[in-house]
């Protein structure tokens, strides 16, 4: 946790200020209210309604089963008990493969709740992420974080980016070191 009052409702810029800073901010899981507001009122600045509900609540062995009504349903019991931290939505497997798909289901999660968005993959979701973008939505890091509406301003390169670790070179990085954008 950050040194940002538990009271203070949590934005990309205030992750963004707290990266210029030097400070970190603490990202945590979160599948239903109780648990949003207990992990919000302590000062947690960014909650994830992610799709590993599929192991850890549904009981599956892979996120693969998660679908788009799983994530909807979490992230409005999260909403409903968030406190003023940021909430991140997963975009479940196959949940954007293709634009269109992907400008309705980050919709209907922004409507739901969600304060940014996130998306797996490489150059294959560029171009969703440009239109994202384009439709006024904002973007931070390699791995695509997208913010809402009520936060505009660009950031991308700043959260979670590579912004000074030198160089344009592209790191290699194994399976286990990739962290979403948002909690690097």
């Amino acid at each position: 946790m950050s040194s940002i009052s538990s009271k203070t409702k949590v934005t990309l810029n205030t992750l963004t200020a707290l990266k210029a800073k030097g400070e970190r901010f603490a990202c945590v899981t979160a599948y239903d209210a109780t648990f949003a507001e207990i992990a919000s009122s302590t000062g947690i600045e960014v909650l994830l309604v992610g799709d590993t509900l599929g192991m850890v609540i549904q009981g599956h062995d892979s996120t693969l089963p998660v679908t788009m009504e799983d994530i909807l349903y979490h992230l409005d019991a999260v909403r409903r008990g968030n406190v003023g931290s940021l909430i991140m939505g997963d975009m479940p497997f196959m949940s954007y493969y293709s634009e269109g798909l992907t400008l309705e289901n980050a919709a209907q999660l922004m409507r739901a709740g969600a304060h940014v968005v996130k998306l797996e993959g490489g150059r294959w979701i560029a171009e969703s992420t440009r239109l994202l973008v384009e439709r006024g939505e904002g973007r931070a890091g390699g791995r695509t974080v997208l913010e809402g509406r009520e936060h505009r301003r660009r950031v991308a390169g700043r959260v979670g980016g590579r912004a000074g670790r030198g160089g344009g070179r592209r790191r290699r990085r194994s399976v286990e070191q990739r962290q979403p954008a948002a909690v690097r």
